[in-house]
């Protein structure tokens, strides 16, 4: 006989299936909870650093637009070093120099950044002229980050102007494994007609 009332066990029952219910709830929010900590706590090291090398990028691409600007007047030929980009007022602000994940202060002056102290990356197109003694300006690196930038990361920067970051601890490793060209290291020589022409 049903008379509408409830029995105990059966509000227990229902109890147990309005719990069972919530579960997956809980789930989702304990879930969600973990991805907040761990992005929190763990990941936004790894996103400040790679917010720094694309900032580092456009450094290297500011520095590339600058030089390809300084050969542009100067028969095909890039710059001795940065110095001549700001004595010649190519690119005079200190502050695209230094890398943003170096505590590297930029320099006040020109004399103090000759020192080389407050500039945290490499130049390599001293002597070398547009047409890259023959090696494909896609694969000839002009300008890269001094070691210890970025850990076991290099950005580069190539003669045609493009940017790419590689993984490695030097840039010489870098140029061998991937089939680059580094002046200095294992491109060719100035022949004796650009010496004449452009001794340094």
């Amino acid at each position: 006989m049903n008379d509408g009332t409830s029995t105990p066990e059966r509000g227990i029952e229902h109890q147990d299936h309005r719990l069972t219910g919530l579960w997956p709830l809980v789930l989702a929010v304990s879930v969600f909870a973990a991805l907040i900590c761990y992005s929190v706590f763990v990941d936004r090291p790894k996103m400040r650093e790679r917010a720094r090398r694309i900032n580092c990028a456009g450094n290297l691409k500011s520095l590339g637009l600058a030089v390809r600007m300084y050969s542009g007047d100067s028969d095909d030929h890039f710059p001795p070093n940065f110095s001549a980009l700001i004595t010649q007022d190519y690119l005079t602000t200190f502050k695209v120099y230094t890398c943003p994940s170096t505590v590297t202060q930029e320099a006040g002056s020109l004399e103090q950044f000759q020192t080389g102290e407050q500039c945290d990356y490499q130049y390599f197109g001293k002597g070398i002229a547009e047409d890259c003694r023959g090696c494909e300006p896609t694969k000839t690196i002009l300008g890269c980050d001094k070691p210890g930038n970025h850990r076991g990361y290099f950005t580069v920067w190539f003669a045609d102007g493009h940017v790419k970051g590689y993984l490695g601890e030097s840039i010489e490793g870098i140029a061998d494994q991937n089939g680059l060209f580094l002046p200095g290291y294992n491109m060719p020589e100035k022949t004796e007609a650009e010496a004449e022409l452009r001794p340094e």
